[in-house]
């Protein structure tokens, strides 16, 4: 047995018993058994990964657009940007929102104002858990208790807005948060020499680059790819936020992609912490219950991503990687905003202050928002009623 062969079996079964707890609990909870998709052993994955997906020929012909998949919880502080961001930068055409039970708001209004722009979906639980989870079974009051229900939750929502999509016949698929956002990576030495295919100098989206590697490495894409994150902190970029472009400087305050500029270290571990993915799901054949984890939730995104190893590895090979995921940390009244017990003042404080550089490469979307819609529509869309500056809602 080679040693790359005995890293990847040791990786592979410790990331299994990592989550067999978890799984115990989802099968009493919802009545169901584990999904067959994954198994134990480690070969036996690993041909799963390479059988359940398509092959498809270059040069792709059909037009590709992108879905998305959200768990929200008391999120309305942070849907507008994020909508309004990924439906120029990816670009996002249509989206499922899961609304968590013990959300104290509902997003209806927010996903509204995008009528027009944004095919949309509001799931509850009854929607995709079937039976539904018993009440009793995630007190809000134990902690440990509440986190095994939001895994539970969070694992069928993914799996079922995935067979959603294909159902619906999409293709790219992000699994992302509110607080994350898909981002071409400057730092990768191709995507600064890949230039958008009709020559102009309009406005680069993740599709576009999709596209430009495909074409220039003429293949397809894995069905999965793993997105590095990088971590943003609480610290203010001066200046960033002041009323630009007939958007006054309330509304500009409340944009987590302008305000918050200082990142932590590219290719570290600490705090960047694990991967997030897109999925192509007109390639995957099949999907199970439940998926995986929110990290690599198919088999398939083992797939030419990293050897096997340490957790760090994951996000190591920052710079080879097209596309990445900001994800902010936003200001102490947007993070304790949400009802979660994980969210203290000293795991916030811990975090705030993280800087080891300052990246602006997200920010062109704001003017590009601009140009397209003008400076009202884009007020309209941004703004949080009921807000302070902080983006504390009432």
């Amino acid at each position: 047995m080679t040693l790359a062969v005995l890293l990847y079996t040791v990786f592979t079964a410790f990331q299994f018993m990592a989550h067999t707890s978890i799984k115990e609990m989802e099968g009493k909870i919802i009545g169901t058994q584990k999904p067959s998709g994954f198994s134990a052993e480690p070969s036996t994955f690993s041909e799963h990964a390479r059988s359940n997906f398509t092959e498809q020929q270059f040069p792709v012909t059909i037009k590709q657009e992108f879905s998305g998949c959200l768990l929200v919880k008391d999120d309305n502080a942070f849907l507008p940007e994020w909508i309004a961001y990924h439906s120029i930068a990816l670009p996002l055409t249509s989206l499922i929102v899961a609304v968590d039970p013990d959300s104290l708001s509902s997003p209806r209004a927010i996903l509204e104002r995008f009528n027009g722009t944004l095919n949309w979906t509001l799931w509850h639980d009854e929607d995709y858990i079937k039976p539904p989870m018993p009440k009793k079974s995630c007190d809000i009051a134990n902690p440990q208790r509440t986190r095994e229900c939001h895994c539970t939750r969070q694992h069928r929502f993914m799996s079922s807005c995935l067979r959603e999509v294909k159902r619906a016949g999409g293709r790219w698929t992000a699994l992302v948060d509110s607080d994350e956002y898909v981002v071409i990576n400057d730092d990768n030495v191709e995507t600064k020499d890949l230039q958008v295919s009709d020559g102009s100098h309009r406005y680069s989206t993740a599709l576009d680059h999709l596209h430009l590697i495909e074409e220039a490495k003429g293949k397809a894409h894995q069905p999965c790819l793993v997105l590095p994150r990088l971590f943003f902190s609480a610290m203010e970029t001066p200046g960033a936020t002041n009323a630009t472009r007939g958007v006054p400087k309330e509304t500009m305050q409340a944009v987590s992609t302008l305000r918050f500029r200082a990142h932590a270290k590219k290719g570290c571990f600490k705090h960047n912490g694990y991967p997030k993915t897109l999925v192509d799901v007109s390639r995957i054949r099949s999907f199970p219950n439940m998926v995986r984890n929110p990290h690599r939730p198919l088999p398939e995104c083992l797939i030419g991503t990293f050897q096997p190893g340490s957790a760090a590895q994951w996000v190591a090979q920052f710079r080879v990687h097209h596309l990445v995921v900001h994800h902010y940390l936003g200001s102490w009244e947007r993070y304790s905003g949400r009802n979660d017990s994980r969210r203290s003042r000293e795991a916030f404080d811990a975090k705030a202050l993280v800087n080891k550089g300052n990246d602006d490469s997200i920010t062109s979307w704001f003017d590009e928002l601009i140009d397209r819609i003008g400076p009202k529509r884009a007020l309209d869309l941004l703004e949080v009623p009921g807000c302070t500056r902080d983006g504390l809602c009432s």
